[in-house]
């Protein structure tokens, strides 16, 4: 079975362990980033079969993350 990984962007750190906790007991591998930076990083660098981000961050916020990551694949669900 392949081992389905998101890509997990939010700037709050309780946002990020909760969903991570939850997603991990499902099964799912995660990488978290608690920026949209950082985020975009680890998307050039990785491969994953989803990207949940948050909208309102500083910085590059999730409207830039989304437009980035389907730009870049795709085919990447976001």
């Amino acid at each position: 079975m392949v081992e389905r990984s998101i890509l997990l962007i939010d700037d709050e750190e309780i946002i990020l362990k909760s969903m991570n906790n939850i997603l991990a007991q499902e099964g799912y591998k995660v990488t978290l980033a608690d920026s949209g930076e950082k985020g975009l990083g680890l998307f050039e660098k990785g491969e994953y079969h989803l990207v949940i981000t948050d909208l309102v961050m500083s910085g590059s916020d999730g409207i830039n993350v989304i437009k980035q990551v389907k730009q870049t694949r795709p085919e990447t669900m976001v």
